[in-house]
């Protein structure tokens, strides 16, 4: 069976989990949620549209949020994203019920990611810094929704495209981001694990030899190697 698109299963309510059978080479499923492996990298690729959880921490094994994974989902109200995101798909969050979603980090952001989210209020942003994207990813959401950003960073996000056309964009202390390690049904990485950033602003994965930008909880500082 070639499921590599799940969009036959968007918007059913009725369907609260998938289960993979054992010895699967190709996908597994984490309390209902569907993951595969795209090349090297592990992909969530379907969220089902009727799953009661309210909250849901997204692994930091996982690399990429599939095209749609998320789309229509009804009961979800907070998503927190880790670091570990590379890839977010197009409509990933499209017309769903969320209400708040927690961003680590992402390198690669899905066109019209959070098209038809009436109900999402506040976006926080963890990450003193960025991978810049594309205005359709937020769309309307610029206008009605409340970016949250690190004190530290709040002129960053507000001179960097397409952040800074964000109408309302409010800086928060690092105490106000640690809830997201206190969610009831998991945990992510703590604040304090160091990210590393080029001087453009860009995350790197495995920092080499040269000039790099360390970022430690809400301490930034500028590194020779």
């Amino acid at each position: 069976m070639d499921i590599s698109d799940f969009g036959t299963f968007n918007e059913c309510y009725s369907l609260e989990a998938i289960h993979v059978g054992k010895g699967n080479p190709n996908y597994w499923d984490v309390g209902g949620v569907l993951y595969d492996m795209d090349r090297d990298k592990e992909r969530l690729m379907f969220y089902p549209a009727g799953k009661k959880d309210s909250i849901y921490v997204v692994p930091s094994t996982v690399d990429e949020i599939s095209d749609n994974a998320f789309y229509s989902v009804r009961n979800l109200k907070t998503v927190v994203m880790p670091d570990s995101i590379y890839t977010m798909g197009d409509y990933a969050y499209a017309n769903s019920s969320i209400e708040k979603i927690y961003f680590k980090g992402v390198y690669c952001w899905g066109l019209h990611a959070f098209d038809g989210c009436k109900s999402l209020t506040d976006i926080y942003m963890l990450s003193p810094y960025t991978d810049g994207c594309d205005d359709e990813t937020f769309g309307n959401l610029m206008n009605t929704a409340t970016l949250h950003v690190p004190a530290s960073a709040l002129d960053y996000y507000k001179t960097t495209y397409p952040f800074s056309e964000f109408k309302n964009i409010v800086p928060d202390s690092p105490e106000d981001f640690e809830v997201v390690t206190k969610i009831k049904n998991g945990e992510i990485d703590k604040l304090d694990q160091p990210r590393y950033y080029n001087l453009n602003g860009c995350r790197i994965l495995k920092p080499g030899k040269g000039i790099i930008i360390e970022v430690k909880g809400n301490k930034i500082k500028k590194i020779v190697r």
